[in-house]
C-alpha cells in the first residue's frame, strides 16, 4: 500500500510540474521584436527622445551621442510628426529584421495647420545578444 502512495505520488508531482512547463512558453523572436517596435514607436509619438535613443543600434549611438541625436532629431522632425502606427509585416531573417509599418504622419503646412496623411514605411532593426535594436536609416 506505501509504495502505490508514493508512486501516486510522484505521477501526480511529474504531472504538475510538467504542466507548469507547458504555461511557460518562450518569447518568441517575432514576439520580443514587437514589444520594442511598440515601446520605441510609442516613445516616438509621444516625442520622449531620451527613450527611443535607449533603442538605437549600439554603433549608431557610439557616433552620435544623446544631445547630438535629440538635436538632430528636433532640427528635421519640426514640419513633421507621426501621429500613430501600425505594425504590417515583421521578416526575421537571422540577426536581421525588417518592419512594414503604417504611419499616420502630420505635416505643418502654411497658416500652422496639419496635414495629416497615411504612409508605408520599412523600419530595420537587429538584434544583438537577444536584445533587438533600431536601426536609424542612413
Amino acid at each position: 500500500m506505501r509504495r502505490k502512495g508514493v508512486l501516486l505520488y510522484l505521477i501526480l508531482y511529474f504531472f504538475v510540474f510538467s504542466c507548469a512547463g507547458v504555461s511557460e512558453k518562450k518569447k518568441t523572436d517575432e514576439d520580443a521584436l514587437k514589444e520594442r517596435i511598440i515601446a520605441y514607436w510609442n516613445y516616438k509619438i509621444k516625442k520622449k527622445l531620451d527613450k527611443t535613443y535607449d533603442f538605437e543600434y549600439p554603433l549608431y549611438k557610439k557616433k552620435r551621442n544623446l544631445v547630438s541625436y535629440i538635436t538632430f532629431y528636433n532640427r528635421n522632425s519640426g514640419l513633421f510628426s507621426t501621429k500613430k502606427y501600425e505594425i504590417g509585416n515583421i521578416l526575421i531573417e537571422g540577426e536581421n529584421a525588417t518592419v512594414t509599418l503604417k504611419l499616420r504622419v502630420g505635416v505643418r503646412v502654411r497658416g500652422g495647420k496639419i496635414f495629416e496623411y497615411d504612409r508605408e514605411y520599412t523600419d530595420k532593426w537587429m538584434k544583438i545578444e537577444d536584445i533587438w535594436y533600431h536601426v536609424p536609416p542612413k
